[in-house]
Formats: C-alpha cells, structure tokens, sequence
C-alpha cells in the first residue's frame, strides 16, 4: 500500500492513481483511505494533495480523516483492531536539515504546515505514524 508524495504531483497524481490505485480510489483518488489487516487499522494520507487542495477539498479530507479515526478509535473496534497505524509521505516535525534545506527551513517549518494532524493523532489514539520525506532515520 502506497501514499502520494512530493514527486508524484506531476498531472495532478494521476499516473501514481494509474499505476497504483488504493482503496476508495473512486472517492479519494489515493489521497486517503485505511484498511484493516489482522490485529491493525491501517490509514494513509497525502499531506502533499492537502496543501494544495481548497478548503473544501481540505475540509473533506480532514473531516473523513477524524471520522476513520473515531471509528476505528471505539471500544468495540479496538477490541478487534487495538493497533492504529497512519502512514504518509511528510513527517509532521523533524530534527534533521541538510545543508542545503536549512536556508528554506524546509524541515524545520513542517509543524507549522502539518500540526493539525498531530493533535488528530493524538486525540484518537494513533499507536504509530510512519513517514519519509527526510532521506534520514528519526524517531
């Protein structure tokens, strides 16, 4: 299962959709879904799609984020499915800049940007957020 990042915007993501569409692909185009495999609830954003989407797009993705959380958050879920992991491309802060990122702050801005979703993550619950983007281990 895969999330968009920076390098697949090129047409609007669609040959990343192409290639490798995800569930409620119809509905979401990649951008977000979840699934569930055994003991774990799974939930992929496109932090990317978010920043350059309208508010109503944004809204729309914000909300059915929180709702997925909330539902997979109760009690009777987490008795199925106690683990929640969400995936994404960009972390939502980092500690490590390369020389050539620190006059951007391109790091060091990502709260700023993504915050949001950290308060989302915590108030439901989630066991474990993984994402890339920096080309450095962090933790």
């Amino acid at each position: 299962m895969i999330t968009p990042g920076n390098h697949d915007t090129y047409d609007n993501f669609s040959l990343l959709g192409y290639r490798f569409p995800m569930p409620l692909y119809n509905q979401t185009k990649n951008h977000y879904f979840s699934f569930d495999v055994g003991l774990v609830h799974f939930v992929g954003i496109d932090h990317d799609f978010y920043l350059m989407a309208d508010i109503e797009a944004q809204t729309l993705m914000f909300n059915w984020v929180e709702n997925d959380l909330a539902a997979a958050n109760a009690p009777e879920n987490r008795t199925l499915r106690p683990w929640i992991i969400v995936f994404t491309h960009r972390p939502v802060y980092c500690s490590y800049n390369s020389p050539e990122d620190r006059p951007s702050g391109r790091c060091y801005n990502f709260y700023t940007r993504y915050g949001i979703w950290e308060d989302l993550l915590k108030k439901y619950g989630v066991d474990l957020y993984l994402a890339g983007h920096m080309h450095a281990y962090e933790r």
